[in-house]
């Protein structure tokens, strides 16, 4: 993305072109050989980038840069915020009537209670990615705190995903068998 001005149907074909490329990592990631026992996770590609991308408003100095390049995109700005929204309106455009709705997003930034969050950072994803703001107390309680992020998943995507973070794996205890 460079720095003159494009329209919302072109920054919604770069955006999803970066989502295809972060994509193409992902699964070569997924593809590449692993330890025998190592657990393999699937992940939605535009799910794990929306998710990234939510960060990318609050990311600075060389975060802000690692986050950029794994997402194929330049360091957030306004044409990136722009470039979201214009990804979002166009995939909103798949959300189907109906019963089983085409495509369904969850977009929530869940913080730990008692943090103080930058105003700044909370209208850039408000306004970038359509996104609220919950806070949680992960720390006193994660188990309530994973369990209201996965029934806000499951409402927002009318029950299509119903995990939006799954239990820990449970740990061997004693050396492998």
């Amino acid at each position: 993305m460079t720095h003159r001005r494009r329209g919302p149907a072109a920054l919604a074909c770069l955006s999803l072109a970066a989502d295809t490329l972060f994509g193409l990592d992902l699964l070569g990631a997924r593809l590449r050989p692993r330890p025998a026992g190592q657990h393999r996770s699937d992940l939605s590609p535009l799910s794990t980038s929306a998710a990234l991308d939510l960060l990318a408003p609050g990311a600075r100095g060389e975060s802000a840069q690692v986050l950029a390049r794994l997402l194929h995109q330049p360091v957030y700005g306004p044409e990136v915020q722009a470039a979201l929204a214009a990804r979002g309106a166009s995939l909103g455009e798949l959300r189907g009537g109906g019963d089983r709705p085409a495509l369904q997003v969850s977009d929530r930034v869940c913080t730990q209670s008692g943090l103080d969050v930058r105003r700044l950072f909370l209208d850039a994803v408000a306004t970038g990615q359509n996104a609220s703001l919950r806070t949680l107390d992960f720390q006193a309680a994660p188990e309530k705190a994973r369990d209201a992020i996965n029934a806000v998943v499951a409402q927002d995507t009318a029950g299509l995903a119903d995990t939006g973070v799954p239990r820990p794996a449970r740990r061997r205890r004693g050396p492998p068998s």
